[in-house]
């Protein structure tokens, strides 16, 4: 598949999502971002900027779902201090991660590729830390366990988009 075919012109899900799926394929799994983008009516038939666009509003929409999720089980878990520790830990890792994957859709939609995949790697940082203390934690608080590796995975697919973007471009 040749990169300006890919960029300028309509692809599948299909295609983005083994594209994308083959950048990383450590981090990316090729059924999570079939899933994803399939969720979307609007990426049948999006290019690659589209797409990348849509992993954005879609990641800015799940870190605000987690940060929710954290506040509600914060008020759940008074009487276990260190589910609460483990949950504030995670509130503060998160708290700057919706204003930067904003100001990383503004930077893709300018063209600066590089601070767009800043803050998406921001933003995998914040779920890797929290998902760390969150296994360092005895007991369970898998509702979050789920999400934030969830957003791991949506926040890698939306960095084979800043890459794949920044090398046609």
């Amino acid at each position: 598949m040749q990169m300006g075919r890919l960029l300028g012109s309509r692809m599948s899900n299909g295609k983005a999502t083994v594209y994308i799926s083959q950048t990383d394929p450590t981090n990316v799994y090729y059924e999570y971002c079939v899933l994803t983008f399939g969720l979307d009516p609007r990426s049948l038939t999006s290019t690659a900027p589209q797409l990348a666009q849509i992993a954005f509003e879609l990641s800015i929409s799940r870190i605000k779902d987690i940060m929710s999720t954290i506040d509600r089980l914060r008020k759940l878990s008074t009487a276990d201090p260190l589910g609460g520790s483990a949950l504030n830990n995670c509130f503060a890792v998160y708290s700057g991660v919706p204003n930067g994957l904003e100001a990383g859709l503004e930077a893709l939609k300018g063209g600066d590729y590089d601070a767009a995949s800043v803050s998406v790697t921001a933003a995998m940082n914040a779920a890797n830390t929290c998902g760390s203390g969150i296994k360092e934690r005895r007991g369970d608080i898998g509702p979050l366990t789920k999400e934030t590796t969830d957003f791991y995975q949506l926040s890698a697919i939306l960095l084979g988009f800043t890459k794949l973007l920044r090398i046609i471009n």
